[in-house]
């Protein structure tokens, strides 16, 4: 049968490369819980930063956001890659380990995520 007028393949054809590339985008499951494993035991799973590690880094606090909005997703997606390191250059964070390339931009918008309705 042939599929001239219809949708499905499209869809198909979505499903199948974003499903399969890796790509998560934002808030769903996948990017929660890559957040929680990579990012909370210094940022905390509210964004906060009231963790013990978090305190002792001085992170800041993703919930606000006036802080993060001027912050652009290239520099958090330059300090997802490379880390953060102070004055002195002694790394005050290392990029996190299990986060590919094509799941940056999914960290960015569930970090923003942690700001909104506030």
């Amino acid at each position: 049968m042939y599929l001239k007028n219809c949708r499905l393949p499209g869809v198909l054809f979505a499903a199948v490369f974003f499903g399969a590339s890796g790509r998560s985008f934002g808030n769903d499951a996948a990017t929660v819980k890559l957040f929680e494993s990579e990012c909370s035991t210094c940022h905390g799973k509210d964004g906060k930063g009231k963790t013990s590690m978090g305190r002792k880094k001085n992170v800041e606090d993703w919930t606000d956001g006036d802080r993060l909005s001027k912050v652009t997703d290239d520099e958090m997606k330059a300090i997802l890659e490379k880390g953060i390191k102070d004055k002195d250059g002694n790394v005050t964070m290392k990029p996190p380990k299990k986060v590919q390339a094509g799941q940056f931009d999914a960290l960015i918008k569930y970090s923003r995520s942690l700001s909104r309705g506030k």
